[in-house]
């Protein structure tokens, strides 16, 4: 074995190692922000293992597809703390990482949303060219295979206590896994496929905002505000639309979001202030 050897075989295995690597030490640190860099660590590479896999079929091919768009964020919203607990007890006080892993996956599928919900991200799906196939790279789909697997357990503990929220999280994952598969191995669904993902990052943004105004917690509102303002700013620039008419639209936007914004903030100092 090479060094080059032993480098390939670390690069394929990233999201294994980096889990192993970050995560307890972010325990052991009691570091946040070690805890978060560790789970992007995690995501980005497995994204990377998962798009250097091609497989000859629209139907495999298809499944890798969906894998990719809904294993992160749904390992990263049924992460629970208690799997590391032998490192989660130092000086007497445990932590609680699962908050941030639950901010992160709703960023992953807040930006997954608003990409495909442009039409041009919707091709029709790529047939496989004749002659010689590619050899696949079977090793990279290991990694995935073990996180799903641990993404299934954790959704099975977490279905047992499950809420109204995880409960719709776990709907918005099932769409960014099904769309992309049906349109590449059943049937294209461009237009269809632009309507449902508008209409979850509608529900996600409404969520973002719902559960800002009943936490009182900035950070939801705001995401919600700047994904729906995204939304309605995006539709306006893509469709052929009349200038005057967009100018408009973008005014009332701009008006309604500094109107939300100071009613949001008088609202959470009225709240804390009872």
């Amino acid at each position: 074995w090479t060094g080059f050897s032993w480098m390939r075989l670390m690069l394929q295995h990233m999201p294994i190692l980096a889990g192993l690597m970050f995560v307890p030490l972010a325990y052991w640190c009691r570091s946040r922000w070690l805890f978060g860099m560790g789970a992007i660590a995690i995501i980005s590479s497995l994204e990377a293992n998962l798009t250097r896999v091609q497989i000859p079929g629209s139907s495999v091919q298809a499944i890798v597809a969906a894998i990719a768009f809904a294993l992160p964020p749904a390992l990263l919203w049924a992460y629970d703390d208690r799997m590391w607990r032998s490192f989660n007890v130092t000086r007497g006080q445990r932590l609680r990482f699962q908050p941030i892993a639950r901010n992160l996956a709703l960023l992953c599928l807040g930006i997954l949303f608003y990409l495909f919900s442009f039409r041009g991200l919707w091709p029709s799906p790529i047939q496989a060219p004749a002659g010689k196939l590619p050899e696949v790279d079977w090793v990279l789909l290991l990694d995935a295979a073990i996180l799903g697997c641990l993404t299934l357990w954790e959704w099975v503990r977490l279905v047992w206590r499950l809420d109204l929220t995880s409960a719709v999280v776990g709907g918005l994952i099932a769409i960014a896994a099904i769309v992309p598969w049906w349109h590449i191995s059943i049937t294209p669904i461009q237009d269809t496929a632009v309507w449902i993902f508008n209409i979850a990052l509608f529900i996600l943004a409404a969520g973002l905002v719902r559960e800002g105004l009943s936490s009182g917690q900035r950070r939801g509102f705001w995401g919600g505000m700047i994904l729906l303002t995204l939304q309605i700013f995006s539709r306006m620039l893509e469709y052929d639309t009349d200038l005057l008419f967009k100018a408009f639209i973008l005014f009332l936007c701009g008006v309604g979001v500094i109107a939300a914004g100071l009613w949001f903030e008088r609202y959470v100092r009225t709240l804390h202030h009872h």
